[in-house]
């Protein structure tokens, strides 16, 4: 068995860059969900990952029996494992080149979503790359297959090279090249992940399958609100949260808000603590004036004269189709109040709708 790892380590620390086999080169991994396990080259024993420590290439990530478990690579990229056991032989080894975060799987399935490292994805039967891109693999000895969850990635081997976007799937096994591009819907093949969402989730009703309950909305217009439950759209589920924004003049005309989909909490955030959001958005025909508009989600605490700010980010385009939104932030306030809105900066009317669906937030652990 030790000449057995002794002949992997040569080859993974051949397919990664020498300078990433430094102490200070090692990726460091944080468990967060789910019993994250290290198989160590230099003991060739398996322990349990119970804090952030740094990985060598030569080590293997896994779970215990294979079960479904995640793990964040610092400084944002979430790893969801699934049949994956640390074994010398097996397991997921990481390396960092650059600023690049490489992974290697050698059987099992990986749910990878980034916020900005750049990300490449090694198996036998081909290579993934993007960045800010969610994806889902399933390796088996003879092939592989990717599901472009969020994003454009690109997914090659020897033989050929294709371009995905959310939404479309590939294969590629021995001797073959990757599979043209075709549809699939990703929240079902990736349906899986959300047993380890729920338990850690803090917000109530991120997925609108109860209406807009624990929601509310501070624009009406014409004395009507702008907020409603969709039961025709949705991204998960059956529902979503739909914002309709027929010519609206944020100011006055709406009491000063532009607080189109909000929800407030007590006591339910740590001051200091790093978080991670992730929702889903989609829009249509939304504009400012004559300019394409983007949905915007702000963090803080408090209402109107008290309201305090913590962090503002803008969705990604998503014109037609769903995106994800991620961001990280540090809580400065222990009560939470989360606003999805439009991004406004000109005194403009504000056409078309837009539909925000499985919120999630919770704390990365320290």
């Amino acid at each position: 068995m030790r000449h057995l790892s002794a002949g992997l380590c040569s080859l993974i620390l051949a397919l990664f860059p020498a300078q990433d086999t430094t102490e200070e080169g090692h990726p460091r991994v944080r468990p967060v969900a789910g019993q994250v396990v290290v198989w160590r080259a230099s003991s060739d024993k398996i322990e349990d990952l119970k804090e952030a420590a740094a990985v060598p290439p030569s080590d293997r990530l896994g779970s215990r029996a294979g079960t479904p478990a995640r793990l964040l690579i610092e400084p944002d990229l979430f790893v969801t494992l699934r049949g994956i056991k640390a074994t010398a032989t097996e397991g997921l080894a990481v390396a960092r080149s650059g600023k690049k975060i490489v992974l290697k799987i050698y059987r099992g399935s990986v749910l990878v979503e980034n916020v900005e490292t750049e990300l490449e994805l090694e198996t036998a039967h081909g290579r993934i790359s993007g960045r800010g891109i969610s994806v889902l693999v399933d390796v088996t000895k003879d092939a592989m297959r990717v599901v472009a969850i969020d994003g454009r990635l690109t997914f090659l081997n020897e033989l050929g090279r294709v371009e995905l976007s959310g939404g479309e799937t590939s294969t590629a096994s021995a001797g073959k090249a990757p599979s043209a591009p075709r549809p699939t819907v990703p929240e079902r093949e990736a349906g899986w992940v959300k047993d380890l969402d729920a338990p850690a989730n803090i917000i109530t009703n991120g997925g609108f399958e109860q209406g807009t309950s624990a929601w509310r909305t501070y624009v009406y217009w014409n004395g009507k609100s702008v907020l409603n439950s969709d039961p025709q759209v949705a991204r998960g589920g059956k529902k979503s949260a739909r914002v309709d924004l027929p010519g609206v003049q944020f100011g006055p005309k709406t009491g000063g808000s532009s607080a189109t989909l909000d929800q407030q909490q007590a006591n339910v955030l740590s001051p200091g603590v790093k978080y991670f959001l992730r929702f889903w958005v989609r829009s249509q025909n939304l504009r400012v004036g004559d300019k394409d508009a983007s949905v915007r989600v702000l963090v803080g605490s408090g209402l109107a004269q008290t309201y305090q700010g913590t962090f503002t980010g803008d969705a990604p385009p998503c014109e037609g189709e769903w995106r994800c939104g991620r961001f990280f932030f540090t809580a400065e306030h222990a009560d939470l109040r989360l606003t999805f809105s439009v991004a406004v900066d000109a005194d403009a009317p504000v056409d078309g709708t837009f539909w925000i669906d499985d919120v999630f937030l919770a704390p990365v652990p320290r």
